[in-house]
């Protein structure tokens, strides 16, 4: 799985109204709340083996469990409101942004381990705002403030 390009699914995800969803692919299948936060919690386990830092490490351990146990616990309570829509996937739709990412990466070069611990401080902060979950969601905030090197102009406000 790889977490920048999951990311990017589940902010758009997040943040674009079902309504809309329907009206680009219809009848697709709904995502229920606990399985985006599953997903979530899958994104920060791949950030997580890239980053060398322990303690941002074990901190997003702990926002990885608490999201894998939250979507544990709603996971057959979402299954039994039918959140989950038993259409198939329409099939391919042809390129798109998405298949576009692939292409443009030709010859992709391990960033430099600072640009590394930014450009994933991107993806926490984008990922703070998808989770429903508060406290994650400000755990995300800090850890990616921090890592883009924002957090002391963040709390000296």
């Amino acid at each position: 799985m790889n977490p920048r390009r999951s990311s990017v699914f589940l902010y758009m995800l997040a943040k674009i109204r079902p309504e809309a969803w329907d009206a680009i692919i219809p009848h697709s299948p709904k995502v229920s709340v606990a399985s985006r936060e599953y997903l979530i919690a899958m994104a920060l386990k791949g950030f997580s083996s890239e980053l060398t830092n322990k303690a941002v490490n074990q901190k997003l351990a702990g926002v990885q469990k608490s999201l894998v146990a939250f979507a544990g616990q709603q996971l057959s309570a979402d299954f039994d409101d039918d959140n989950w829509c038993g259409t198939p996937y329409p099939g391919k739709h042809g390129p798109g942004p998405v298949v576009s990412f692939e292409e443009v990466m030709l010859n992709p070069q391990p960033l430099p381990p600072k640009d590394l611990e930014r450009e994933i401080g991107g993806y926490l902060v984008m990922l703070s705002e998808t989770t429903s979950q508060q406290a994650a969601a400000k755990e995300l905030q800090l850890l990616g403030n921090s890592l883009l090197g924002t957090a002391t102009h963040a709390t000296a406000r």
